[in-house]
């Protein structure tokens, strides 16, 4: 399928392997899927969101296609350090 590139993937698991107990739409739940205050002054109009894998990184080789750099974004990643320098990936 054209939406499993590899950071995709990589949440996929890594969220399946955090919370494999919870099932959607029911009490069920035992994961740690935990809810955090937004810090204060944040523009987002939610009060808090759920951690998600906010104290996770995500190696890369490359920069990543704008599909995946959204995933990280709404994953909440920390950081996702590059394989090799941003020129040199340009240049592909």
């Amino acid at each position: 399928m054209p939406i499993y590139h590899a950071e995709v993937t990589a949440i996929i698991d890594t969220c399946f392997g955090i919370n494999r107990m919870a099932l959607l739409g029911s009490e069920v739940y035992a994961g740690n899927l935990t809810m955090i205050p937004r810090p204060e002054g944040s523009p987002d109009p939610v009060p808090e969101r759920a951690k998600m894998l906010k104290g996770c990184d995500l190696y890369v080789n490359g920069a990543s296609c704008p599909m995946c750099m959204s995933a990280i974004y709404w994953a909440r990643i920390n950081r996702v350090p590059l394989g090799t320098r941003l020129e040199d990936t340009i240049k592909q």
